[in-house]
C-alpha cells in the first residue's frame, strides 16, 4: 500500500483498511477516511472534522484503537494504552509487514503520549520500538466492548 489507512479495532471484525489515490494531500485523506469509520461505528465527536488527523487518530487510539496512517515516505502508528488480544494476533501476523515501514510512534501511555522515530531512538529501528511497545502493553479481554463503542 502507497498510501492508506488501517484500523485495528480492538474486534478484528471491524478492523478497516482503505488504500488512498495520491492527488489529494495526505493529512487530509487521512482524517477524511478516519472521521467517517468512527461516524458509522457511532463514535463521532462534534468537530470531529476540524480537529485536524493527529487530533481524530489520537482520539481513536484513546478508544482502544490501532491507527496506521500510511504514505509514501513514512507510516505514523498510534497505539492504545492497552491492546486487545485480537490486536495482539494481527500484530503478530503482520509484523513482518510492518517491519517494512518507516515508522512514526505515537504511544498513549496512562499519563502521557510519547513519540518515537529514528531520531529519538538512538539509532534503533522503530519497528523494534514498535514490537517492544506491543509486547509491554495489557491484553485487555476482546469483551470489553466499552472501550471501543459507544450507544451499541
Amino acid at each position: 500500500m502507497i498510501r492508506g489507512l488501517m484500523v485495528i479495532s480492538p474486534n478484528k471484525e471491524d478492523n478497516y483498511e482503505v488504500e488512498m489515490p495520491l492527488d489529494i494531500s495526505r493529512a487530509e485523506k487521512h482524517d477524511r477516511y478516519l472521521a467517517k469509520y468512527l461516524s458509522s461505528k457511532n463514535l463521532a465527536v462534534d468537530g470531529m472534522e476540524e480537529m485536524g488527523v493527529y487530533n481524530i487518530s489520537t482520539y481513536a487510539a484513546s478508544l482502544g484503537y490501532i491507527i496506521f496512517q500510511i504514505d509514501i515516505d513514512n507510516t505514523v502508528v498510534y497505539l492504545p494504552n492497552e491492546i486487545t488480544s485480537d490486536q495482539y494476533d494481527w500484530f503478530k501476523k503482520n509484523k513482518r509487514k510492518i517491519r517494512k515501514y518507516h515508522l512514526l510512534i505515537v504511544d498513549l501511555d496512562e499519563n502521557q503520549i510519547n513519540h518515537y522515530d529514528a531520531s529519538n531512538l538512538d539509532s534503533i529501528n522503530p519497528f523494534f520500538k514498535y514490537r517492544e511497545l506491543m509486547e509491554e502493553k495489557k491484553i485487555i479481554s476482546n469483551e470489553r466492548s466499552d472501550i471501543y463503542a459507544k450507544n451499541k
